[in-house]
């Protein structure tokens, strides 16, 4: 018997906070809900911002970081859907969608009406807004069990075949040390595993499509 038998012990912990699952609408119309009510808490309302470039007021949601689509535009070419294939990195093509833009921004009169509106729909149920979350939370689940991991997966290849592994090691080899002594990616090879990261999204056929405005470009004034 040890005189030590008399005390508990513990183990260290780590607070790590979980956010709600939001693969379905239950889930997420409380994340949208439990946001709203800590940026209320905070007086910072993250989701309304001001868009200097066109002059307006907009609200911009996200189910953890995957933005919202208030609506959407099926592209058309000659009046036909315009058809995007999906591919696994083995390059093999897994699904056929329709190509899609999404409208990120919902545009309201000011700050103060942006505020109101997030309160309302975390307030009351709204038939419009729940089939927004309900589409939004079936394409969380498919971009965090399929469309991450394929992205990951195919740009760890490609960087791997690339020449920058004689620089910076394999995908997996962290090629820096931290201040506090513990190894790391270094900024350089960090910003080459994101642009390999697109690289395989575009190949893949999960890069989001945009609305191309054009500009004419002027010359400088002498």
């Amino acid at each position: 018997m040890s005189i030590l038998n008399q005390f508990e012990t513990k183990a260290p912990k780590t607070l790590k906070t979980v956010r709600q699952k939001c693969y379905d609408y239950a889930g997420a119309y409380e994340y949208f809900q439990t946001r709203v009510a800590e940026m209320e808490e905070k007086g910072n309302y993250s989701w309304v911002k001001y868009n200097e470039n066109d002059g307006d007021w907009e609200v911009r949601v996200t189910l953890h970081s995957m933005p919202l689509y208030w609506k959407v535009d099926h592209v058309l070419e000659g009046g036909k859907q315009v058809l995007v294939e999906i591919k696994n990195p083995q390059g093999e093509v897994i699904e056929t969608r329709n190509k899609v833009i999404g409208h990120t921004a919902l545009v309201v009169p000011s700050e103060e009406a942006g505020i109101e509106l997030l309160h309302n729909l975390a307030n009351n149920e709204d038939k419009g807004f729940k089939d927004i979350l309900t589409t939004a939370a079936k394409a969380l689940y498919l971009v965090d069990e399929q469309e991450l991991k394929h992205i990951n997966e195919y740009a760890e290849t490609l960087f791997n075949d690339s020449n920058w592994v004689e620089e910076f090691g394999e995908w997996d080899d962290r090629d820096a040390t931290s201040e506090a002594g513990n190894q790391v990616y270094s900024k350089g090879k960090t910003n080459k595993m994101n642009q390999y990261k697109q690289l395989a999204r575009r190949r893949l056929g999960y890069e989001r499509a945009k609305v191309e405005v054009e500009s004419i470009k002027k010359a400088p004034k002498k």
